[in-house]
């Protein structure tokens, strides 16, 4: 939070910021526990399905494309296999 006030602090004032971070929602939250029984992503699914459509067309690899995995060090919980 503190990061997106610092981002915004001549384009919004910092009471509308936090309004509009409050209100703002990709998610049907009424159906949100029956979709998170098969999906752990059921509340941001809608918006992640449309990012990955649009990086897989308009991403065009060159022949001189290199692909390396980088794996970092976490220590919290998470709820899929990395």
């Amino acid at each position: 939070m503190v990061r997106v006030l610092k981002f915004f602090p001549n384009r919004c004032l910092p009471e509308r910021l936090r309004f509009l971070l409050r209100c703002l929602r990709f998610d049907d939250h009424a159906t949100r526990s029956e979709r998170k029984l098969q999906d752990k992503l059921a509340a941001i699914r809608i918006i992640f399905d449309r990012f990955v459509k649009n990086c897989t067309e308009n991403y065009m690899h060159s022949p001189h494309v290199t692909i390396d995995e980088v794996l970092l060090s976490f220590k919290g919980r998470c709820p899929f296999r990395m």
